[in-house]
């Protein structure tokens, strides 16, 4: 390893293993990410102290692309995959370098297996049940590949067209088919939310309140409004990123007879999921009356009039979660857990049974979904739902909830509106066929499975290609 470089930031991620015996037997082996940059540092070009400064930049920004969670995950994966390889006699060669291609794929899938029947937990005995989803195996193996790809070396997962190999389809595909259904999160309705906002028992409570009303008018992400931990590419918004406007004059935030006036507010996000920078998203004042409690523009205006008026933060530029507690008079920051217990406890009191919730299945994106229900259910046009809720495709759909019986009001009514339609008749001459000259349907079962199989029928995959639009 090059010295220094673990200080310095650069080079790649490479998994070393290292074995130890206690009590007589192999124990788990253990992988972290030592940062040594192994091309050219033998080369002339070495010697040039501008190519090694910029040699050392290039790693160090390829190391900070990876986000600490994201970090966390792949880790945790080579984790279980050295424990796979201790148990099967292979722990001397992580990267399989004596075997085929055919051969690694065979023992991923057995890797594959392991997981399944729980027999890789560290700490949990194997019992039936115990097993990892298909989802998590399919992010465990996707896992361990990336870090075989990240030391130049190919996936033993993908074939060389970069398509999952077609036996770990078919076995993750019957995981996925053996799988219970995912009990997704279920959305919150503004009643919820007014029970949060209602609530002013102390400090923390008035901050939650003002936070869970602004994710809600924003259908903003959980960690775009409180502290979810771990290192995220998101950023949670600022004081600085919110703008007030009245007539089309932008409006001071340090002054609250202003801000409380406005016509609209406008938050600028940094810093996204999806890597979106400076998206702007802009609500306009709830004058229903009786509402004040509900308005985006009067609730944001109360929030940042109380974080400017903490004298621990002077003129700065806090986080939007930010309050002083009052036991300890200290700023402190709201987290995504004091935001879910409230969340929960105001779904308990506003009746479960009458709601149709159940607390334990509100989650973190309960407040997005519920935003983009309470949109759907007013007529909002899909493409503002996308629009304020910054999805970049129409994968919104996901959080509405068609459990909803309100999602489907008249539509019966307007099925029976057209009781007849007529069929033009069908010419074969003027079929257009493919480019192979053949039927595409046919041709593909002649040939194997669609592709979708090789990718799309597990979950968890089209998860993962999808989640940045969420």
């Amino acid at each position: 390893m090059v010295p220094g470089a673990r200080e310095q930031g650069g080079g790649h991620f490479i998994a070393r293993l290292r074995a130890r015996r206690r009590r007589g037997h192999l124990a788990h082996q253990e992988t972290w990410l030592t940062l040594c940059p192994t091309e050219l540092q033998d080369h002339p070009l070495a010697a040039s102290p501008h190519f090694a400064d910029w040699r050392l930049a290039a790693s160090a920004a390829q190391n900070a692309a990876l986000a600490d969670s994201t970090r966390a995950k792949r880790s945790s994966s080579w984790n279980c995959y050295a424990r796979f390889l201790e148990r099967v006699g292979v722990d001397l060669d992580p990267f399989l370098r004596q075997f085929g291609r055919n051969e690694r794929t065979e023992i991923f899938a057995c890797f594959a297996a392991a997981l399944r029947d729980g027999r890789l937990r560290s700490r949990q005995p194997a019992t039936d049940g115990n097993g990892a989803m298909s989802g998590t195996i399919r992010a465990t193996l996707d896992g361990v590949a990336q870090t075989f790809r990240l030391n130049k070396l190919e996936s033993p997962i993908h074939d060389s067209a970069g398509r999952l190999d077609p036996l770990l389809a078919l076995q993750l595909k019957k995981y996925a088919d053996d799988d219970p259904g995912v009990a997704q999160q279920q959305a919150i309705p503004l009643e919820v939310i007014r029970k949060v906002r209602s609530w002013s028992r102390n400090e923390l409570d008035v901050a939650v309140g003002q936070l869970v009303v602004t994710a809600f008018f924003f259908a903003m992400r959980s960690c775009e409004y409180s502290d979810v931990g771990g290192g995220r590419r998101t950023s949670v918004v600022r004081v600085d990123d919110v703008r007030f406007r009245k007539q089309d004059e932008t409006l001071t935030t340090f002054s609250y007879e202003q801000t409380r006036s406005a016509d609209a507010v406008t938050i600028t996000y940094r810093q996204q999921k999806n890597g979106d920078k400076g998206a702007k998203v802009t609500q306009h004042r709830n004058n229903n009356p009786g509402q004040a409690d509900i308005c985006p523009v009067q609730t944001l205006a109360e929030l940042i009039h109380r974080i400017r008026g903490y004298e621990q933060l002077g003129r700065t530029n806090p986080k939007i979660n930010a309050f002083v507690s009052t036991t300890s008079n200290e700023l402190e920051h709201v987290s995504s857990k004091t935001i879910l217990e409230q969340l929960r406890a105001a779904t308990i009191l506003s009746g479960e049974e009458r709601l149709g919730l159940q607390a334990d299945r509100i989650g973190t994106h309960s407040i997005r979904s519920g935003a983009a229900m309470a949109m759907h259910l007013a007529g909002v046009p899909s493409e503002t739902i996308q629009m304020v809720g910054r999805w970049r495709s129409r994968t919104f759909m996901r959080y509405l909830r068609i459990q909803v019986p309100d999602t489907t009001i008249g539509v019966a009514t307007r099925m029976t509106n057209r009781q007849t339609f007529f069929t033009v008749a069908h010419d074969p001459a003027d079929e257009r066929q493919p480019e192979n000259g053949g039927n595409q349907v046919d041709s593909q079962r002649r040939d194997g499975p669609p592709l979708d199989e090789y990718h799309g029928t597990d979950p968890a995959r089209r998860t993962r290609r999808e989640r940045q639009n969420y």
